[in-house]
């Protein structure tokens, strides 16, 4: 069972992927804040990848990225933005993130991004 943080203010027009998503081998625990991000990652110490919105990173001052990387210098996080700009891009490269997605996506390429890194970890094992 692999754990997923994802960490975005949850509406019907910000969830990262479509509708009815379900993995057998995967928890994945939402927060809705930076700081509720914290609190998910302190409690589960294990997860396997974090996944961010651009703009929660952004609104809290990045504090939850240096906080995460405070916590598991090595745990993998993907930024997720609505729409993808160098700035983001910028960002994303400067603060360590592995990758920036855009969202929503489809089912398959959310699979695709939890296994790219899942994947690592196992091999690594």
């Amino acid at each position: 069972m692999h754990t997923i943080l994802i960490a975005l203010t949850m509406t019907s027009n910000t969830v990262p992927f479509y509708p009815g998503i379900e993995f057998d081998d995967l928890q994945m625990i939402y927060a809705e804040s930076p700081s509720g991000l914290i609190q998910q990652l302190q409690a589960h110490n294990d997860a396997d990848l974090v996944m961010l919105s651009l703009e929660m990173a952004l609104d809290d001052d990045l504090s939850a990225l240096s906080e995460i990387r405070r916590i598991n210098a090595s745990l993998p996080v993907i930024l997720m933005a609505r729409t993808i700009t160098v700035q983001a891009v910028r960002l994303a490269v400067m603060l360590g993130c592995k990758e920036i997605m855009q969202y929503p996506m489809d089912n398959q390429t959310f699979r695709a991004i939890i296994d790219k890194y899942t994947n690592v970890k196992e091999t690594n094992n």
